[in-house]
């Protein structure tokens, strides 16, 4: 079954498993546009790998923070369009430009934020549902 054995839409944007309240037995990281440490990276994002706590405690610090996301954008009357989900993701990308500009001039690491998307990679209309 698929919520048992997932590929990267059924785990991280279908939530398939989380929903049924399953324990995957395996997920397989797909269409990512790059092999490796992109697929890394959506594991570790899940915490589906067993690091080490210092992985998460760099000795210099971490900046975190949680983008500002205007409401009427990310919930649009009507159909979720290119042109508002462009303008939410470039709001929320300055907001990520100035919070590596801090954490580079405070010597620590930036812990990339969730961010909001309305349209899917393959520029679907999704309008919040899959």
């Amino acid at each position: 079954p698929v919520d048992r054995f997932c590929n990267g839409h059924t785990y991280f944007v279908q939530r398939l498993p989380q929903r049924h309240r399953h324990e995957p037995i395996a997920v397989h990281p797909t269409f990512l546009p790059t092999p490796g440490a992109s697929k890394m990276h959506r594991l570790r994002e899940a915490t589906l790998v067993d690091d080490p706590p210092d992985y998460y405690s760099p000795p210099q610090g971490v900046l975190a923070y949680t983008p500002r996301v205007r409401l009427d954008l990310a919930r649009p009357s009507g159909v979720m369009g290119v042109e508002a989900h462009m303008v939410m993701v470039h709001e929320q990308l300055s907001q990520l430009r100035s919070a590596w500009v801090l954490a580079q001039k405070l010597g620590r690491v930036l812990v990339l934020p969730t961010l909001t998307c309305g349209l899917d990679r393959l520029w679907w209309e999704i309008n919040g549902t899959i």
